[in-house]
């Protein structure tokens, strides 16, 4: 039960272990990059978000929602990488 926005993204669940966590990808494209060609910080968040509910919905195994998500940039992300 993928949300929206990460299968526009073309995110890709690369595993989950029960108790443990949860593995995906999401590309990095050029469309979602600001004008200094950076990955967007509301974009990169979206991944976070959308990872996170992934995760609670495999552990609670029922939809819940957000309530909030914080994230701190350390480094730029350019959709040509390194990441």
């Amino acid at each position: 039960m993928p949300p929206p926005s990460f299968v526009a993204s073309g995110g890709n669940n690369l595993a989950f272990k029960p108790g443990e966590g949860i593995r995906v990808a999401s590309p990095v494209r050029s469309d979602q990059s600001n004008p200094i060609g950076t990955l967007q910080g509301g974009i990169l968040g979206s991944f976070f978000d959308d990872a996170f509910g992934r995760l609670a919905f495999a552990s609670l195994r029922r939809p819940c929602v957000s309530i909030g998500v914080a994230v701190t940039f350390i480094r730029p992300v350019r959709p040509e990488g390194p990441w």
